[in-house]
């Protein structure tokens, strides 16, 4: 099959179809994430990830994980999965019951006491013992094709979205980050490639890879009604169908050819903005939540390849969509399957190369109002009148203005947030953050308690406290706070079932102080931030200065102590013999 496909792509190149690539998408689960080791002391903090690239969900009853050793020694893992099973599209995680240490929940644990290491084996095996997948890495003597490479302690082994897939495509924020991890080419060292951070994911994850059928969606050049859209004095609460783009799950048969068209075959502009956003409303959300996008050229553009996101779920428009010069496409969540959460979410447009054109944070929804991108394009407000596939309207008075325009690139991410700089807002005292402060800014100082994930919580000197959630977004990845760290924490007040909490927006957010001096350090909130900019938050210098006390104040002892002897024997040799 390989060499007839060979022929293929060899006949492609000679015609001039140079644009043309294929993919090797497995039909079947697959191995897609494996951490051996978290470092010394951690040495069993591992786990084994699995994807499924197919269209339906895959009951993983009777089938076990078995370790090959090096030298040919089978150890069962899981012998059992119970009735469990992997979503269409979905993850599965595996862990050590005891040496684990993610903040991701595991579907199972191993049922044994055996571990994983390097130079291993790892066979995936259905309820008829047949292999449905295997990887060895390292000195691995069963493999495919090549083995991949040993992972280093606290890094992981991922599996490809793509042939050309690399580790920077597969990151936050790449190319291929939501993509899946179905590339499989039966070679160990080509389907794998090496993870910095590793990021596993359970089957309570988002599906990746959904695709949708030819979309009939509204749209309006500008100065004419909607086509099969609502019109724009209409309640978004009762329409009955701003339009869809159908969702499915792409049904892949093993093993399967997949074409991918070349980015240079797409249509590509950096005038298509998100426009609106329609969060919360009376009814259930899934009947009247919708993104809207609007085409600022003077021409159509075809929407084959383009994509909406929240960094969880990537809706992709097909082939057939497009968007007039001036015009508007407002999708529903039923459709989109992005749900737009009441406390607040990131919400992106890719083109087709995966690069970032417009994006938009909102805070705190409010009930029945749209998030509105403002009519000069300068900024975003909330309005009580929404607008699916239509012009954007405010009250003539004017609603608040909340923030800048939308992101143009993930190399300047510029966050949308309540409050224009950290310099307008004043301290409050943590005892007086109540559920009147939801969805406003505020900043709050303390020392940090405890260390839970990327939540700590934060206790003035009365005792009070507030646990601040630090979300993985661009700027707050490599954040780390310990317990004892005196902080000042600027963020959002929003609240969950565990009670409230503060957000923080950007790494400037969270500053730790030095003694007497507080150094603040990062981006000014609304300016850019470079992407992987290294921001210092600075170290604190008491426990050197405590060292040095104790260090000097033992010197004097000892040289206290050994003049107090010398001057005994002085005296005692002075003293004539009776």
């Amino acid at each position: 099959m390989k060499k007839i496909l060979l022929l293929v792509i060899l006949f492609w190149y000679c015609v001039g179809g140079h644009s043309m690539a294929f993919a090797e998408i497995s039909g079947h689960v697959v191995i897609s994430e494996i951490k051996t080791s978290g470092g010394t002391g951690k040495t069993t903090d591992e786990f084994i990830e699995l994807y499924n690239p197919t269209g339906a969900p895959v009951n993983l009853h009777g089938w076990v994980m078995v370790k090959k050793t090096a030298s040919g020694s089978d150890y069962v893992l899981v012998d059992t999965f119970g009735d469990k099973t992997i979503p269409a599209n979905g993850y599965f995680l595996i862990a050590h019951p005891t040496g684990y240490g993610g903040s991701v929940t595991p579907d199972v644990v191993y049922s044994t006491a055996n571990s994983i290491s390097d130079n291993n084996t790892l066979v995936l095996k259905n309820q008829m013992q047949e292999t449905v997948d295997q990887i060895g890495y390292g000195t691995a003597t069963v493999v495919e094709g090549k083995a991949a490479s040993n992972p280093a302690s606290s890094k992981s082994l991922e599996r490809k979205a793509k042939p050309d897939s690399t580790t920077e495509y597969m990151i936050d924020g790449g190319r291929d980050y939501f993509a899946g991890n179905g590339e499989d080419n039966n070679n160990n060292k080509n389907d794998f490639i090496i993870r910095e951070t590793p990021e596993p994911q359970n089957s309570l994850n988002e599906p990746e890879l959904v695709t949708a059928a030819a979309p009939t969606v509204p749209i309006t050049n500008g100065n004419t009604a909607p086509t099969n859209s609502v019109p724009a004095n209409v309640n978004v609460n009762k329409y009955t169908s701003i339009n869809t783009n159908t969702v499915s799950a792409p049904a892949i048969t093993a093993p399967s050819q997949v074409v991918v068209i070349a980015p240079e075959a797409f249509d590509y502009s950096k005038k298509i903005v998100l426009n609106e956003l329609f969060p919360a409303c009376a009814g259930a959300d899934e009947d009247c939540e919708f993104i809207e996008i609007y085409n600022d050229e003077n021409r159509q553009v075809k929407l084959a390849g383009w994509a909406l996101t929240d960094k969880k779920v990537r809706y992709r428009f097909t082939d057939s969509a497009v968007i007039p010069a001036h015009g508007y496409v407002a999708i529903k969540r039923s459709d989109t399957k992005i749900a737009l959460n009441n406390t607040g979410k990131d919400i992106f447009l890719q083109d087709p190369a995966g690069k970032i054109i417009s994006g938009v944070e909102y805070g705190s929804a409010k009930e029945d109002q749209a998030f509105a991108r403002t009519l000069d394009g300068k900024g975003w407000r909330w309005t009580e009148k929404s607008t699916p596939g239509a012009r954007n309207e405010f009250t003539e008075d004017g609603d608040e203005l909340i923030a800048p325009s939308s992101v143009q690139d993930t190399a300047s991410v510029k966050s949308i947030n309540t409050a224009a700089t950290n310099q307008d807002l004043q301290p409050v005292e943590i005892a007086s953050i109540d559920e009147g402060q939801i969805g406003k800014i505020v900043v709050a100082s303390g020392m940090v308690d405890s260390v839970s994930g990327r939540s700590f919580y934060l206790v003035d000197d009365e005792g009070n406290s507030i646990r601040v959630y630090v979300p993985k977004k661009p700027g707050l990845e490599t954040l780390t706070v310990k317990a004892g760290d005196t902080i000042s924490v600027t963020g959002e007040v929003s609240k969950t079932d565990a009670g409230l909490r503060i957000v923080p927006r950007t790494k400037s957010d969270i500053i730790v102080s030095s003694n007497e001096t507080v150094q603040e350090t990062g981006e000014v909130l609304g300016e850019s931030i470079e992407q992987n900019k290294a921001i210092p938050i600075p170290a604190e210098k008491s426990n050197s200065q405590v060292v040095t006390y104790i260090i000097v104040t033992f010197a004097v002892a000892i040289a206290g102590v050994a003049i107090y002897i010398w001057k005994t024997k002085h005296t005692m040799s002075a003293q004539p013999n009776k």
